[in-house]
């Protein structure tokens, strides 16, 4: 698992690569939470280009980092390889955090 962040006019893109499951999900909240708490930011890009794999525990991370942060940032997420964007449509997941091209 790898995260790295970019930020560009007021937008913090997260972007993450290889598999977010049980045994990533750990490290990954805390890598996510110190970059949330360290941006002034509004919107949060998570850019899923590199993500091959998510189960019931990234949706988990997602969602709790949003229920966190949702009076404080807008969150978004990109590159959905299918698999994992019919995971995060039947989840709901895109209720709360919208997909965008």
């Amino acid at each position: 698992m790898q995260i790295q962040a970019t930020h560009h006019g007021g937008v913090s893109t997260i972007h993450i690569k290889g598999e977010l499951d049980n045994h990533t999900a750990t490290m990954m909240r805390e890598e996510i939470d110190s970059l949330l708490n360290q941006t002034k930011n509004q919107d949060i890009v998570y850019d899923f280009n590199g993500l091959s794999f998510m189960d019931s525990t990234g949706i988990g991370l997602l969602l709790g980092r949003y229920r966190k942060y949702q009076n404080k940032k807008n969150f978004f997420i990109k590159n959905v390889n299918n698999t994992i964007d019919r995971i995060l449509t039947m989840s709901g997941v895109y209720k709360v955090i919208k997909k965008i091209n």
